[in-house]
């Protein structure tokens, strides 16, 4: 039971550090009601207790209006981070009841640390509440909250192979509404055991010298999962200086073919790709086809890389951004790239 503790307290310290670190970004975005000063003139105490305070007087729903506004014009990936933090103070104030404040906006960061503060407080049992408020409020796009109860289990569990395993375990006793297994729980799952997310600056990528563990010998069920988010790994790990984004997702089409030699897999590989492709040049669209064309010269692979571009680009610029990745893909793969992303903007919305 300390060592529980303990460790709910380290982590908590972590995400505090972090949001120290984060002031200089936050300077120019705070609003005037926070005081003539800027926000690095404050101190770790102080910025812990803003948002505390602004939960406590106007309620979870109008902060994260009001924080949501704060951070409109920061990059997606800086306001996922800081999104993880409202969460964690929206749900030490507000309780589990209050998990219906948190939204799709920012990637889902408040739903990924909401949960994760859960679990840490509750232990693994919550996860069941936590399942369940995730289908009765987003119904079928719940595999996007699921997939924040992943992150919170392995960092409840630990980093090791034998949490993973732990970790895998509770996603396959959650009951979800579609069957999917690539970016709910267990998605939340491998990207939390290969990136650290939710130890904010404390934590760190991976280390392997093997590029195609954990996958190689993942039990069958959890390896479409494996393979869909191994790339974002690659990417942040073992090719993480490897040389131009270009020489980068190269290689990384290499190792598709190497990490199995089913064709499903493969498939899921580069649709994994092809989802970091868009966020790592900055929904660029012509930089996401050019770069999915580098992964492969296969035509094929090239669809499947670029429709998954497309469909993650809705999360940064939107829908009609998105269908400029599908512009020039043959007639019946157009299609299905344009109905993709649609599905996507709408289960967004």
């Amino acid at each position: 039971m300390k060592e529980f503790l303990n460790k709910k307290r380290v982590v908590i310290a972590m995400c505090i550090t972090a949001f120290f670190f984060s002031l200089v970004f936050f300077a120019g975005f705070i609003d005037t009601s926070y005081g003539t000063d800027s926000m690095e003139n404050k101190t770790q105490s102080e910025i812990e207790s803003y948002w505390r305070a602004s939960v406590s007087n106007v309620g979870g729903d109008e902060a994260y209006k009001k924080f949501s506004n704060i951070v409109t014009l920061l990059d997606i990936d800086t306001q996922h981070r800081y999104a993880h933090i409202f969460g964690g103070v929206l749900y030490e104030e507000e309780g589990i009841n209050s998990f219906s404040v948190c939204d799709s906006n920012f990637l889902y960061g408040c739903v990924h640390e909401f949960v994760g503060e859960a679990l840490f407080d509750s232990g693994v049992q919550i996860s069941d509440d936590l399942n369940f408020n995730c289908i009765e409020k987003l119904g079928e796009s719940s595999r996007f909250c699921q997939h924040g109860i992943g992150h919170g289990l392995i960092a409840y569990f630990g980093y090791s192979e034998e949490s993973l395993k732990q970790a895998l375990n509770i996603c396959a006793q959650l009951p979800t509404l579609d069957g999917n297994k690539i970016g709910g729980c267990y998605g939340g799952v491998f990207m939390e055991y290969n990136l650290q997310s939710m130890l904010a600056d404390d934590g760190s990528v991976r280390i392997s010298e093997n590029y195609l563990e954990p996958c190689a010998s993942i039990d069958d069920e959890y390896m479409s999962s494996c393979i869909y988010w191994q790339p974002q790994w690659w990417r942040n790990g073992p090719l993480s200086s490897f040389g131009t984004d270009g020489e980068v997702f190269k290689e990384m089409g290499k190792y598709c073919y190497e990490i199995t030699t089913k064709r499903n897999l493969i498939d899921i590989c580069f649709q994994g790709i092809g989802n970091i492709i868009a966020p790592g040049v900055d929904f660029d669209t012509d930089l996401s086809i050019h770069m999915c064309k580098e992964a492969t010269s296969s035509e094929r692979d090239n669809t499947i890389c670029r429709i998954a571009a497309a469909k993650r680009t809705v999360d940064g610029p939107g829908a009609q951004v998105a269908n400029q990745i599908c512009v020039g893909l043959l007639e019946y793969d157009f299609k299905d790239c344009f109905s993709q992303v649609e599905i996507n903007s709408n289960n967004k919305n």
